[in-house]
């Protein structure tokens, strides 16, 4: 993913707006490091009150599935996950 250095992504941009309609815990893929990055950081920053659970490739399925049923109130957490790359 190129960006224009100071300018987020359209793409970023959509992904933050459609985290900010959903309340409970949302999954944001994606298959690159630099989109992994950058979604990474920018979600932090934009919701500096929900946690963010990063989930790469390696993580075991029984792992992942702790994550997403954990206690965690959904209307504060969401969860973030990249494939191998």
């Amino acid at each position: 993913m190129r960006a224009i250095p100071g300018r987020i992504p359209n793409k970023t941009r959509y992904i933050e707006r459609l985290v900010r309609k959903i309340p409970g815990k949302v999954a944001v893929g994606c298959t690159s490091i630099a989109a992994f990055d950058l979604y990474e950081m920018r979600l932090r920053e934009c919701f500096p009150d929900r946690p963010v659970f990063v989930v790469k490739g390696d993580v075991a399925f029984k792992k992942r599935q702790s994550i997403v049923t954990s206690s965690i109130p959904p209307s504060t957490a969401y969860w973030y996950a990249r494939s191998r790359a």
